[in-house]
């Protein structure tokens, strides 16, 4: 049975496995120990600035994650930070994980660039994270996540949010299932490596709209 809870301690190590297997893994295929700081580096960077993080919890296994960023000017997680450092510190030994933090940097800034769209449409949160264990695909599972994250935002005032995503990732959930407005599409030129010059896009909407999806 699948329920939704906040995130615990205790899913990290299941959490970082997602992250290997779908993301990490494949950028770093030769080297699986650059792959797992990598995994490090992405979920403590995106829990570093959280607001709140659940998961889909399958018989106390976390299979699915989404963690939310309400811009409300709350403290950042410096527990995280520490760990972010040590992956990146771990990574740079490596020429491999030299690369991949430059690609990561990269891919970062053409984000932060296409964050230009949001301006002045109160847009007050961010879903930084959203992933899914690939067994637990097609079941519903991540639209129950989305209807869960949707009434945890109205309940905190929230009417807007939006999300990063790529072509390295399934990005048509979010507006094919979720009929979420796709914002803005710009080219990665590059920066995520090896998957070369990806499409990144931004999905935003209503929080009202997706509970009732």
């Amino acid at each position: 049975m699948i329920t939704y809870r906040e995130m615990r301690q205790s899913d990290i190590p299941a959490l970082l496995d997602m992250i290997w297997k779908m993301w990490a893994g494949p950028k770093v295929k030769a080297k699986p120990g650059v792959a797992i700081h990598y995994a490090e580096m992405v979920l403590y960077y995106e829990l570093l600035n959280s607001t709140v993080s659940f998961v889909a919890d399958d018989n106390g296994r976390a299979a699915g994650v989404c963690v939310l960023d309400i811009k409300d000017g709350h403290p950042m997680h410096t527990e995280y930070l520490m760990k972010m450092i040590d992956a990146v510190a771990a990574m740079s030994k490596d020429p491999d994980g030299l690369e991949n933090l430059k690609h990561s940097t990269n891919a970062n800034r053409v984000f932060k660039d296409s964050e230009e769209v949001l301006e002045g449409k109160n847009y007050g949160a961010e879903v930084a994270l959203f992933i899914l264990d690939d067994q637990h695909r097609g079941q519903g599972i991540g639209s129950g996540m989305f209807n869960h994250i949707a009434n945890y935002l109205n309940d905190h005032g929230v009417e807007k949010f939006y999300l990063h995503s790529d072509e390295s990732s399934y990005h048509h959930f979010y507006g094919d299932h979720r009929g979420m407005d796709l914002l803005d599409s710009r080219p990665s030129d590059g920066s995520l490596g090896a998957i070369d010059n990806v499409t990144l896009y931004i999905y935003a909407d209503d929080v009202k709209d997706q509970m009732h999806l």
